[in-house]
């Protein structure tokens, strides 16, 4: 049984890349329920391999785009973390990533997937401090801040330093280092303001609320990030957002008196495509880095493509610009271009009623998409106005759910032929909007397709496992056997679930058990492709789902376990693709193609778009905003 779907997916075959003023970016999210370790995601970090890693309040997590690897602290494992809580992440050049807990420092091999955790007393004060920063630098240097302190790793002994800058920074809580492109080392703490330091050290200028050439606003730094044009970004903890300018002194702030920001708690700064990202305890804020546009992106909400939680903690745009945002108590959330391919409809909001399972479509001359309900008869999408309506055919019945039912469509001129589950066939004119009945079947059954042909009349393909397929005359008179061999004996096509017209007088059947026929009328023959076929011509599963022609006349087969099939009719089955090729799965439900030369293939769970110039697959699932976790087939 097919799940009630409540969301229409509409398929934008116009992908929307291009960084305007307010990037339109679509999120979806990872949670609990996906493999996240914890909810808050307080630091997210990209390694050399490219696996992502989610610094949590109880874990780390790796991810590979599907699984979650967590790390944890055991007990009785000296090789474990030494502290759950995540604070700090970063890699040095010889494949090491370093990990800041609230309890040490840690070391995972990337090579070995082996931990030391820095906890041994030799490590001095170190082994229990907060470790809040990690920075490596140019020079493979690994600098670290705590809550009460700096330190240098000497990777020759084994041991740390401790940085004090002359005494000016002995136990302050350091919130950042960071070092800019012109070999500068920025240290940022939460009560004396910024440091400025050369390659050693040597402190060049120092910024807070009380200095002269350039005063900050506040002294608690949280966050800093130097953009593609030379500028520094400060974030503060409490006092906004800072620009400045180092050579010429100047600075400009933005907080909540002066700017749209509804918050001045800032937590991390990224950038995307000339696009500066700052999150916020509000938010994710969005600044145009060539015209100074200031954008509340996006709140945290229900409505899909939005944060999973309002309270943006940590940021992050990887190497192929996927931007993650990881919040304080909703997982993370993350937007690519790929995102938003899908735009969603759910009528069920717009007119507060149920609509059931949506089915079969087809859009009229008149720009409207028709489409097939189970329980409302047709819903009509206006694609010029956007505007919805819905058209049951039974509206006085106290079973108006059960006789609204409609399960395919065939649009011929101005009439919209409608099967439901009754065995009933309608007419629905597209101008007046009004039913009228054309055939009742002689029992009830679903009509899971129709094929129009003028010479011989309306073929129906039903859920009745005795009959199949029906040819309904224009006489109205029902053939459920045809002849075969010749004209010599008789069959029935029984269990069938879809049809296309290959060429005048000749047909395709696609069947539940029995794979394809090839039915052809005049020669009264019937051709069998199924698993029993030689290897290299065989289908891979007997049940056959959709049949379609592409732009270049060549017919494929989908079967739900046996992946596409392409079909000549001389030589049979000639090509399958499956999972294997690049398929999202082989249990395949629907395909249709469109006019750039792509079929668009719904699996059970999911959706592959197959380039027929390219042989290239873009695959998309739940994870990319579809928000269908499952499509089933007739």
């Amino acid at each position: 049984m097919r799940k009630h779907i409540l969301l229409l997916i509409i398929i934008l075959l116009a992908l929307k890349t291009s960084a305007q003023n307010n990037e339109n970016f679509y999120f979806s999210n990872l949670n609990l329920k996906d493999g996240l370790s914890q909810i808050s995601v307080l630091k997210i970090y990209q390694d050399t391999k490219g696996f992502i890693w989610f610094g949590t309040r109880n874990g780390l997590n790796r991810y590979d785009g599907s699984e979650f690897v967590i790390y944890k602290h055991a007990p009785k494992d000296t090789l474990t973390l030494s502290d759950n809580h995540i604070w700090a992440l970063t890699e040095d050049n010889n494949g090491n990533l370093w990990i800041g807990t609230s309890r040490g420092l840690n070391k995972l091999d990337l090579k070995t997937n082996r931990i030391k955790p820095f906890i041994d007393e030799r490590y001095g004060p170190l082994s229990k401090s907060e470790i809040r920063c990690l920075t490596v630098d140019s020079r493979n240097r690994l600098w670290i801040g705590t809550s009460k302190g700096m330190y240098l790793y000497i990777p020759e002994m084994d041991m740390f330093q401790r940085i004090e800058l002359g005494g000016e920074i002995k136990d302050e809580f350091i919130s950042v280092i960071y070092e800019t492109k012109q070999n500068r080392i920025l240290i940022g703490t939460s009560t004396k303001g910024l440091f400025i330091c050369d390659m050693n050290l040597k402190v060049q200028q120092h910024l807070s609320a009380h200095t002269l050439k350039i005063r900050l606003p506040g002294n608690n730094i949280s966050t800093i990030y130097e953009d593609s044009n030379g500028s520094l970004w400060i974030g503060s903890a409490f006092s906004g957002l800072y620009r400045i300018d180092l050579e010429s002194g100047k600075i400009v702030t933005f907080h909540k008196g002066n700017s749209i920001l509804s918050s001045n708690s800032i937590r991390a700064i990224s950038e995307l495509h000339g696009m500066l990202l700052v999150g916020t305890f509000d938010g994710l804020y969005t600044i145009d880095l060539s015209t100074n546009s200031f954008w509340k992106h996006t709140d945290a909400s229900l409505e899909k493509g939005n944060l999973n939680h309002f309270s943006v903690y940590s940021l992050f745009v990887d190497r192929s610009g996927i931007v993650w945002v990881g919040t304080y108590a909703g997982g993370v959330s993350y937007s690519s271009r790929f995102n938003n391919r899908f735009e969603f409809h759910d009528p069920a909001t717009i007119f507060d009623t149920l609509f059931g399972i949506y089915g079969s479509m087809s859009v009229s001359p008149d720009h409207h998409l028709y489409i097939a309900t189970e329980g409302r008869g047709l819903l009509d999408y206006n694609l010029v106005n956007k505007q919805y309506a819905y058209f049951p055919i039974d509206n006085t019945s106290k079973l108006q759910y059960s006789q609204n039912i409609v399960k395919s469509l065939l649009l011929e001129s101005e009439t919209l032929w409608c099967g439901t589950n009754k065995g009933a066939i309608y007419h629905f004119n597209t101008r007046t909007k009004q039913y009228k009945l054309y055939y009742q079947l002689s029992s009830e059954m679903s009509i899971y397709s129709m094929l129009r042909d003028e010479e011989h009349g309306l073929w129906i393909v039903s859920s009745d496992s005795r009959m199949g397929i029906a040819l309904l005359s224009d006489r109205r008179e029902v053939q459920t056997s045809f002849p075969i061999n010749g004209g010599k004996d008789t069959c029935q096509f029984t269990s069938s679930r879809c049809i296309l017209k290959l060429r005048d007088g000749i047909i395709l059947i696609g069947t539940r058990n029995d794979g394809l026929i090839k039915y052809d009328l005049k020669k009264k023959e019937a051709v069998y492709y199924d698993t029993d076929e030689k290897e290299s011509h065989r289908l891979l599963n007997n049940y056959v789902t959709s049949i379609v022609r592409d732009t270049s006349d060549r017919i494929w087969i989908g079967t739900f376990g046996g992946g596409v099939s392409l079909y000549d009719e001389k030589k049979g089955i000639i090509k399958t693709i499956t999972k294997e090729q690049g398929l999202i799965e082989n249990d395949i439900c629907a395909i249709v193609n469109d006019y750039d030369n792509n079929l668009w293939i719904s699996a059970s769970n999911g959706i592959s778009k197959y380039n027929l110039d390219t042989e290239e697959f873009t695959n998309y699932n739940s994870l990319n905003g579809i928000g269908v976790y499952e499509f089933t087939p007739h």
